[in-house]
């Protein structure tokens, strides 16, 4: 299948995900962007719990099985979140990313041959969703910053996954993922939200502490499970701290749809490969805010 042709059907899916958004809007007891936010958390929390539960200190033998299965749904559950956010996204180029990015990462899972093409529709489609909170705005500079920090994660990930200079970019972009993670907690400082702050510290403390207790545990459930690489313990604290603290800000705010693409960029880890890239742009989609939405 040529890059041409997956290109032309995902333009066809933006037509056909919209015309079903319409219809599907108002049947829904949550919204759109609500309920393909709990699908994606769900599904890559659910991955995420799976992977941690193998590289515990503890028998995870019964659930390794499961590797493969959860893996396998949180692809389709984070694929179809976001042809779900693109049926209420307006007909711009987010929409279209949206969709460019679940087609692509859908043909990758099915054949090998379209991996590379599959990565630079992850990079475009990426590019495309998080450029208008690439706009600083009065009050908000935490949007601009994790969405700046978390393309230059993404970029360097997929580099490095295709095999180019991996000692350099992985690393770069453990690093770049984390600081963005880290810059959601800005969410909080900026609302001057004290609950939601002493939760992120209580959250960062716990890793930090875990991993000083435990330190080859937590960095082969920080490698395996987050994906992270040449980061140290202190920079996940913070980035688990900071998806914390800008998780409870949102939901404390009435903002569900954000408090839970929150949730989704902390559970995928660092977007190495085209399923873990998929999830993160959801994750980004979501904590965008409604700003791109149709009415």
């Amino acid at each position: 299948m040529s890059s041409r042709s997956l290109g032309a059907d995902a333009a066809a899916f933006v037509r056909l995900v919209e015309r079903a958004g319409d219809r599907a809007r108002t049947a829904l007891p949550l919204s759109v962007r609500e309920g393909a936010g709990a699908l994606a958390l769900a599904t890559v929390g659910a991955a995420l719990l799976v992977r941690l539960v193998v590289e515990a200190p503890v028998d995870g033998a019964p659930v390794v099985g499961l590797r493969r299965p959860a893996a396998a749904a949180a692809l389709a559950g984070t694929a179809v979140a976001a042809l779900g956010l693109a049926t209420v996204a307006r007909r711009d180029a987010g929409a279209f990313g949206l969709v460019l990015v679940a087609v692509f990462a859908g043909a990758a899972a099915a054949d090998d041959a379209a991996v590379v093409p599959a990565t630079g529709a992850l990079l475009l489609g990426a590019a495309a969703v998080v450029a208008p909170a690439l706009e600083r705005r009065p009050n908000d500079l935490a949007a601009p910053a994790v969405a700046a920090l978390a393309l230059v994660a993404l970029v360097a990930s997929a580099l490095a996954f295709l095999g180019i200079e991996p000692p350099s970019l992985r690393p770069l972009g453990s690093r770049a993922w984390l600081l963005a993670l880290a810059a959601l907690g800005g969410v909080a400082l900026e609302r001057r939200d004290g609950a939601a702050v002493a939760l992120g510290l209580v959250a960062a403390a716990g890793v930090a502490w875990a991993g000083a207790a435990a330190p080859f545990a937590f960095g082969a459930a920080a490698l395996i499970a987050g994906g992270v690489v040449g980061a140290p313990g202190v920079a996940v604290a913070l980035a688990v701290g900071g998806a914390v603290a800008g998780a409870v800000a949102f939901a404390r705010a009435g903002e569900r749809a954000r408090s839970l693409g929150a949730g989704v960029l902390l559970a995928t880890g660092v977007p190495v490969g085209i399923a873990a890239g998929l999830a993160a742009v959801v994750g980004l989609a979501l904590v965008r805010g409604p700003g791109g939405e149709r009415s």
